[in-house]
């Protein structure tokens, strides 16, 4: 953990610390919550009556469930300030990245605004109780490998719905458009500007917006599944212009889009899952490179080619 920088080497000295005195479990347990998101079940261990309410304001109400025959990942989370890092002093750190590491059976995480520790399906995290950056960059640590383990991937993209209630997939480096491509789409039929899971079911691909902390544009959709009609990667340009990307390079650019899955850390197993979902994926849905130029109903034209060329 060379890498580190001094301030976030002693987030991580606090948060072992914290975790190994095993602060007393009764001032968690005085508000427990279970939720899924999307299908991992997760138990939260809170002080914070306000912070609870936050959680029912932010997550639809079917997602409040008890597991039945899943193991639930019980979390306790407690405000840094406990621990005697004030919220500034918390997150001054300039660098955006999440450093996770494995020793023994821990998984130990560490960013700017979040550090956590997890062990045989329990975690100790500590961020601001509040769900904003801390919270969120903790679930984009937390959830897409374990979604992987449920055949579901994090696609770093964003997802806007066709009349019909078809997904379309944008994807490409930072940069590439995938949030202004969103942005001329209506409000109610976008599901995420960045990042959106998918998942093959029953010979079908799904997608759902992406619980991890970007804008709910459309919380009325927030946590409905739509297939998924086509894969676009970005590329700017001064006419619309739709063709597939050579199958030679298809698995390495979808593969690239997968996120927040830290391949260096990721069992091998895992990383087969991986390939072999976005095989699948392949198999089912055409990738596009798609340049576009910025104007409004560029969408209108988009669904118009696919469908074009889908039905040719």
């Amino acid at each position: 953990m060379e890498t580190l920088s001094q301030h976030l080497k002693n987030k991580q000295a606090t948060l072992l610390g914290a975790h190994l005195t095993k602060p007393s479990i009764a001032q968690f347990n005085k508000h427990a919550v279970d939720l899924s998101i999307h299908g991992i079940p997760l138990r939260f261990h809170l002080s914070s009556e306000e912070l609870l309410g936050e959680l029912y304001d932010h997550y639809p109400l079917s997602w409040f469930q008890q597991a039945h025959g899943q193991e639930v990942i019980d979390i306790f989370w407690i405000d840094n300030t406990q621990l005697g890092w004030t919220n500034d002093n918390w997150s001054d750190e300039a660098s955006p990245e999440c450093y996770v590491t494995n020793v023994g059976d821990q998984q130990i995480a560490v960013q700017r605004d979040f550090a956590a520790v997890l062990e045989n399906k329990k975690c100790f995290l500590i961020c601001p109780y509040h769900l904003d950056d801390g919270f969120f960059n903790f679930l984009r640590w937390l959830l897409p490998v374990l979604l992987v383990e449920q055949g579901k991937l994090v696609l770093h993209s964003s997802c806007v719905l066709d009349e019909k209630g078809m997904a379309y997939f944008s994807l490409g480096p930072s940069g590439a458009g995938k949030s202004t491509i969103a942005s001329f789409r209506s409000r109610k039929k976008i599901l995420g500007d960045d990042m959106n899971v998918i998942k093959f079911e029953n010979d079908q691909c799904w997608a759902q917006a992406g619980a991890l902390g970007q804008a709910l544009l459309n919380p009325t959709e927030y946590s409905n599944w739509y297939p998924v009609k086509a894969f676009l990667w970005l590329k700017k340009g001064e006419t619309i212009s739709l063709q597939h990307v050579p199958k030679s390079t298809q698995i390495k650019l979808l593969s690239s889009a997968v996120a927040n899955v830290f391949w260096s850390q990721l069992p091998s197993e895992n990383v087969q899952k991986i390939f072999l979902l976005v095989g699948l994926l392949l198999q089912k849905i055409p990738l596009y490179e798609l340049s576009f130029p910025k104007k409004e109903k560029i969408w209108d034209e988009i669904f118009a080619h696919v469908n074009q060329d889908q039905n040719s």
